[in-house]
């Protein structure tokens, strides 16, 4: 999933590098007052003519002007597409976070609560080993105390 998104980021990212008209920089340079200025072109020398637009005449000029227009608002609305599209990605990821978190948080309580049980455990186990080694103590005094009777028994039968 992530490299299909991926992907898919790399396509849209081309789309926006790529100009639709194929103008690119010069484009570029007259909409925002060459390469220094920016803000619309509001720049502090008198405007420039191109080779583009040198030809026109009035009604040529205010056609080209409405062509880049259309261009750019399709270009806008390639972009708020790419946009909407992230913004739905991004949500998507949101809510898988979401689960992700809860996942942990439950992971790390039943982690809390297991090792709780496991030191309650140990602590039973330690108890019972010591019980085991004092009942080992006694069964074998209570054998050698047999074990003596026994030798006693013998030597009375034998005196």
């Amino acid at each position: 999933m992530v490299e299909r998104m991926r992907a898919r980021a790399d396509a849209l990212g081309g789309m926006i590098a790529r100009p639709r008209g194929g103008g690119g920089a010069g484009e570029r340079d007259a909409l925002f007052g060459g390469r220094g200025g920016r803000g619309g072109g509001a720049s502090s020398s008198a405007p420039q003519e191109t080779e583009r637009t040198a030809a026109l005449d009035n009604a040529g000029l205010l056609t080209m002007q409405e062509q880049v227009m259309s261009e750019q608002d399709d270009q806008l609305e390639d972009l708020s597409r790419i946009v909407g599209s992230t913004k739905h990605v991004a949500l998507a990821v949101n809510e898988e976070l979401d689960v992700h978190n809860r996942l942990l948080d439950d992971l790390d309580r039943d982690t809390e609560a297991t090792g709780y049980t496991l030191k309650r455990a140990q602590r039973r186990l330690k108890g019972l080993m010591a019980k085991a080694t004092s009942n080992w103590t006694l069964c074998i005094v209570l054998l050698l105390v047999i074990a003596l009777v026994v030798v006693c028994l013998f030597a009375w039968k034998l005196v």
